[in-house]
């Protein structure tokens, strides 16, 4: 294995203040560093040719001098209000993992360990990268992005780039269309958005107290539905579902709602009657990036939404027109400055309506068209189930990734939910697209 560091300098230098998804993501992290390497974004790149270790640091170059995101540092200023650094010089990790073709998941998997670990926000730039060589030639590139950097959006910009630079016969790229995060963070600013903010403030007020008001969702005590599992508390299982986002679509068209309602009503069903809960307050993961400027931007713009996800005994059909109401209501309330978020949750508090982010799960969709993932083995008739991670110090009870394509994935609280119910869980949603299509 070898080990460099990707140098650069001469590029531009400035600070800002943080856009409102990193500032939202800071907070995050905030409460679970140091073990908070299971946020960072961990993906590769499968290149369509072999090339060379040169070829690839080049391309990296490239991304560093057009996506300062790639470049930053963040630091508390000492107010308490941090600032991003755009770097002009610098450097990043980058090993070299030599794999036969036949063990290229194994390689896979060494260079997720050796990139793959907490980033230290205020020295270390937020990327990292594994180049897997086999037959000689470099043939996949692994990243791993600090979360503070970008989100799947952005890293989608990032995969789309780095193929491009490094297939034989593309044209130069154009320079970049998405505003920088420090841009971005600035309009944020603007009295156009501040102005929008008082709205979000009245639906926060209602959502919160909305959702405090639910009754406690009950406990599974260890040994319950088998056995809590062994391992950490927080436990994370991915099922991959063959036909399951072609029925979703199917559902979606019939009913005239959108795909990840259908897979959220099917999902939280089965969670609800685990946890003998007829409703779940839930964030909804907008990637806000319908604004000018912001589609193409390499950043951490995606911020939850709060939204109550409830299961109608009516069946999954019901549910998802239900869902997918709520889900439009409070993507038109996912934009905004966290500060006001937590200024109406103090203000409740004071008053005695209490909602901790323990008590809350997340939902976030994916879609085919963001990025692919490849599947390593043939997938049997009724899917696969893998562990992906496993954490200690999170703050949800569960959080439901939905996507991309027949992925679904479950991080679950296992004093809500035994381990060893996670898959069973998965499964029985996957089961009730099918049936309902």
């Amino acid at each position: 294995m070898e080990r460099f560091e990707l140098a650069f300098s001469g590029l531009g230098a400035r600070t800002g203040p943080l856009t409102f998804g990193q500032q939202a993501m800071w907070n995050n992290l905030r409460r679970i560093t140091p073990h908070d390497e299971h946020v960072n974004i961990c993906f590769p790149v499968p290149l369509r040719e072999g090339v060379t270790v040169g070829s690839v640091t080049e391309a990296l170059r490239a991304l560093l001098t057009r996506h300062e995101a790639l470049r930053t540092l963040y630091r508390d200023d000492g107010s308490g209000a941090p600032r991003q650094q755009v770097r002009a010089r610098g450097a990043v990790e980058v090993v070299v993992v030599d794999c036969a073709a036949s063990s290229r998941e194994e390689g896979r998997q060494v260079a997720k360990q050796e990139i793959n670990r907490h980033f230290e926000p205020a020295a270390e730039l937020p990327l990292r990268a594994a180049l897997l060589r086999w037959d000689g030639a470099i043939r996949e590139v692994v990243l791993s992005v600090c979360h503070l950097a970008s989100d799947a959006a952005g890293n989608a910009v990032i995969r789309r780039e780095l193929t491009h630079l490094l297939t034989a016969g593309q044209p130069a790229l154009p320079p970049p269309r998405g505003r920088q995060p420090v841009d971005h963070a600035r309009w944020e600013r603007s009295e156009q958005v501040t102005r929008a903010q008082a709205r979000r403030a009245d639906y926060w007020r209602r959502t919160f107290a909305e959702c405090a008001a639910l009754p406690p969702m009950r406990r599974a005590a260890d040994g319950a539905d088998g056995t809590r599992g062994e391992g950490a508390r927080f436990r994370h299982g991915e099922l991959l579902a063959p036909g399951l986002d072609a029925a979703a679509a199917v559902a979606a068209r019939r009913l005239g709602v959108s795909r990840a309602a259908v897979l959220l009503a099917a999902l939280t069903g089965e969670l609800a009657r685990r946890v003998g809960a007829a409703r779940l307050p839930m964030f909804l993961r907008v990637a806000n990036r319908h604004f000018p400027g912001a589609e193409e931007t390499v950043a951490c713009l995606a911020q939850n939404s709060l939204f109550l996800a409830g299961a109608e005994p009516a069946g999954l059909h019901r549910t998802a027109v239900d869902l997918h109401t709520g889900m439009m209501k409070a993507l038109l309330h996912a934009h905004y400055d966290p500060a006001v978020r937590d200024g109406v949750q103090a203000r409740l508090a004071e008053r005695g309506v209490l909602l901790r982010p323990e008590e809350l799960s997340t939902f976030n969709y994916i879609p085919s068209g963001l990025y692919s993932r490849q599947n390593s083995a043939p997938v049997p008739e009724g899917g696969r189930f893998t562990w992906l991670e496993e954490a200690e110090n999170e703050h949800f009870r569960f959080f439901v990734n939905a996507g991309p394509g027949d992925r679904v994935s479950l991080f679950a609280d296992t004093r809500h939910l035994p381990a060893d119910a996670v898959e069973d869980c998965l499964r029985e949603a996957y089961r009730r697209v099918l049936a309902d299509t």
